[in-house]
């Protein structure tokens, strides 16, 4: 087997010699297209190349590609697209310029997959644990459309989008946040240090302490003869919790209360609902029917609400029901929406009115997010000062029965 050494990055490669035998090993350069040269000149057919980290530069990656580095691949993709750079040629490009493992290993797997003849649905599906559902869902509605760039665009924007929405919730929570730390700390600190040492006095002076004394100080004698109970019972609660919220059994369970959630689930509704605009936009502006534009839809989405509503729209639509008529037993379009499809429908543009509906939705998330952090912010803070509140009126109120006894 051939050792080729130096002093730069170490790839890990297979590869078949010029008698047939399959070989393994590394090999160091300073780019995939120099390794590749490196072992092209021992006559090696690659048929794996890889990173291969040593002690020195081993790196801790997550399976799911994070979302900056995803809206970073999609956009980059979307220019090559837009330039007419064949996509494997796109994905080498971006494997040999990024210096995030998971984005080189997904987009060289997936250059790989696009020479050895298989299409986009199966290159993106065999990272499933990599790329999120309704990116791999996009990115498969290319093939029906058959416009790649227009794809690529809209799902750019849309990750764009939901960025920013994310950026603004976390924005108006920061401070509010921190004001609660600090105020649970304030807390605990009375409660483990300055009430007790006030029950003291009072019982140096015969006088029963107040009744927030001895409540928070019966509180702390309870925590601390079974800690251990209440250490359990923490752990087991996060676990449940984190369990409920990330196990793909309780999926659906998740989606059903995030549907129906007072105010969030409308945001939830209405982005999904985007999502869908979208990909009809997409497949019927090539020349699809709209059921099976519908049919690209129930394979891209993965809310199962949204999907079972799909689906009975389909079913109607097939049945020879007005389009309209199909969307309004789903209860799943906004009023505008409803409006623009309905002008799309009488004037024969449907397939340009989709488009045009997505936007008004996405408009109307954008507005119903940015008045959702206004109303979080408040309450946030409204919650701490009741908590502020609260550890000033104990400590007052032990203060000055403290100060009561000692006068008489």
């Amino acid at each position: 087997m051939t050792t080729v050494t130096s002093r730069r990055t170490r790839f890990r490669y297979d590869a078949v010699d010029d008698q047939g035998e399959v070989v393994t090993g590394m090999v160091r350069a300073s780019t995939r297209a120099e390794a590749r040269q490196r072992l092209s000149v021992h006559r090696l057919s690659l048929t794996n190349l890889d990173d291969a980290p040593g002690f020195l530069n081993t790196s801790v990656t997550t399976e799911r590609l994070a979302r900056r580095e995803l809206e970073g691949l999609v956009a980059q993709l979307a220019v090559f697209a837009a330039a007419g750079v064949p996509l494997p040629t796109a994905l080498d490009v971006i494997a040999e310029e990024t210096d995030d493992r998971v984005v080189r290993r997904t987009a060289t797997d997936l250059a790989d997959r696009l020479t050895t003849g298989q299409s986009l649905a199966q290159a993106v599906d065999a990272h499933d644990r990599v790329i999120p559902h309704h990116v791999r869902g996009v990115l498969r509605s290319a093939e029906a459309t058959g416009d790649l760039t227009t794809v690529l665009v809209g799902l750019h924007q849309h990750l764009e989008r939901q960025a920013a929405s994310r950026r603004r919730l976390v924005a108006a929570m920061v401070y509010p946040a921190v004001v609660a730390a600090l105020s649970m700390v304030t807390m605990v600190i009375l409660a483990v240090f300055a009430l007790p040492r006030f029950s003291t006095l009072f019982a140096e002076l015969g006088a029963e302490p107040p009744w927030v004394a001895r409540g928070t100080n019966a509180l702390v004698g309870q925590v601390a003869a079974r800690w251990h109970l209440v250490l359990v019972g923490g752990g087991v609660s996060t676990a449940g919790a984190m369990w409920w919220l990330t196990s793909s059994r309780t999926r659906a369970q998740r989606q059903r209360c995030a549907w129906r959630l007072p105010v969030v689930g409308r945001v939830v509704r209405w982005s999904h609902l985007e999502r869908t605009l979208r990909v009809l936009a997409l497949v019927t502006s090539s020349g699809v029917t709209l059921p099976a534009a519908l049919t690209v839809a129930l394979e891209v989405g993965h809310h199962d609400v949204m999907r079972r509503r799909l689906t009975m729209v389909r079913d109607a639509i097939m049945r020879g029901e007005p389009v309209m008529t199909a969307f309004d037993s789903s209860d799943l379009l906004t009023v505008s929406a409803r409006q623009v499809l309905h002008v799309g429908e009488r004037t024969g543009t449907l397939d340009r009115q989709l488009a045009v509906a997505a936007e008004v939705v996405a408009g109307d998330v954008d507005r119903r997010v940015l008045r959702l952090t206004a109303l979080v912010e408040p309450a946030m803070i409204v919650a701490v000062g009741l908590v502020v509140a609260a550890v000033a009126v104990s400590l007052v109120t032990t203060m000055y029965g403290l100060t009561g006894h000692m006068n008489t």
